[in-house]
């Protein structure tokens, strides 16, 4: 889903936050050891580097959230809220342990838990734009779309320079009809991440929606050239074909 991206970016955002804090400690020495293993995509050794930090020292939410991330990305969110559930344990108020465990149980489709967590998150921090975007997300896979709107718009509040929540409100205007307001989003989103393929790709249906067939093709074409996501790309060009009979 997008809206996991969007998750996924954002926490390793986070990871490269605690890289920097790491000091000479040899726990969070192995942790920054994890975290450049995670920013290569290379999560087995991470989570290996991440166990060592633990065994070092276990009363470290860090490293818990950290390893939590790397089994989200290797699709085992059951072992990921473990780790996040003891992050919470060491430290109540970790709005990023809520949050991360909230985008596990929507892995698992368990969304009143994920709304649960997501709740949280922005009770211990209510400026917290990601889990305004990532709470408007359930909102949207349970079609409630005008709360949904109603967390993205305070995510941007929080962040303007923050695409997702531009992108996700525009699926969620498509969904109620509203294809023109769709098309203003999808822009605003590309306007903050010119290479934000999504966005291009449904600008693209907005646009073909409405009728637009010569701004759908050269939203499709752009789409096409930024994303190498197989079943993406079969999509795109399934949609540039139809277009061009």
């Amino acid at each position: 889903m997008k809206w996991m991206l969007a998750y996924a970016c954002a926490a390793m955002c986070a990871v490269l936050l605690l890289s920097a804090a790491c000091g000479d400690d040899p726990a969070e020495a192995h942790c920054n050891k994890g975290v450049a293993y995670e920013i290569a995509g290379e999560f087995r050794l991470a989570i290996q580097e991440y166990d060592k930090a633990i065994e070092l020292n276990p009363n470290f939410p860090n490293a818990y959230i950290s390893r939590g991330f790397a089994y989200d990305n290797l699709g085992e969110p059951h072992r990921a809220i473990e780790d996040y559930d003891k992050a919470i344990e060491l430290d109540s108020n970790y709005a990023r342990a809520y949050n991360n465990r909230g985008h596990s149980y929507y892995l698992l489709e368990d969304f009143g838990r994920a709304m649960d967590d997501f709740n949280k998150a922005i009770e211990v921090d209510s400026t917290y734009a990601l889990a305004y975007n990532n709470r408007g997300w359930i909102y949207f896979s349970l079609q409630s779309y005008r709360s949904a709107i109603a967390d993205f718009d305070r995510a941007i509040e929080l962040d303007l320079d923050f695409s997702w929540p531009h992108y996700n409100k525009g699926r969620a205007y498509a969904r109620l009809g509203e294809h023109r307001q769709a098309i203003m989003h999808y822009t605003l989103a590309i306007e903050v991440d010119s290479n934000y393929a999504d966005a291009y790709h449904y600008r693209a249906l907005a646009h073909m929606v409405l009728g637009d067939h010569r701004h759908a093709v050269d939203d499709l074409n752009k789409a096409l050239t930024l994303t190498q996501d197989p079943e993406d790309r079969a999509a795109i060009s399934g949609a540039l074909s139809a277009l061009q009979q």
